[in-house]
């Protein structure tokens, strides 16, 4: 944890995406506080991802997540965003991956943009890319061949 957030084990009246249960993350007061992952040796590699189901609780309020990497869990100042995540009511599967990680930074962080904010977390997977990563953004118009 970072920041004044809590985080919790909740099997309350959101249900889960998977059961029985599922995290809620709660910020507090302080903005960007969130969630840092154990150490994973290999992710500066540049060839894992994270995957996850997300949702905001609560629809009478907007809540988006950052996710980024971190040098270690006890410098928050040392995040570096790689997406921000705009969550709906639904629960939305996400899939980040880091292609380019500094040297040196072993650890994954999910943080909200706001403070006072919830949101609910559950299935994640940390895993390798896929071989061929699917497309961001782009165009493509009809031609002859």
């Amino acid at each position: 944890m970072n920041g004044s957030a809590t985080w919790e084990v909740a099997t309350g009246t959101n249900l889960a995406f998977s059961t029985p249960n599922y995290g809620e993350l709660n910020t507090g007061s302080t903005v960007g506080s969130g969630v840092i992952s154990p150490m994973f040796n290999d992710l500066a590699n540049g060839t894992s991802q994270i995957r996850f189901r997300a949702k905001n609780p609560f629809t009478w309020s907007t809540a988006s997540l950052q996710v980024g990497v971190l040098s270690t869990p006890g410098n928050p100042g040392s995040f570096v965003l790689v997406a921000t995540i705009p969550l709906t009511s639904t629960w939305d599967e996400y899939t980040v991956p880091f292609p380019v990680v500094p040297a040196g930074f072993k650890h994954i962080a999910i943080r909200t943009v706001a403070a006072w904010s919830t949101v609910n977390i559950d299935d994640v997977v940390y895993e390798a890319q896929p071989a061929c990563l699917p497309a961001t953004a782009g165009a493509a118009t009809a031609g002859a061949t």
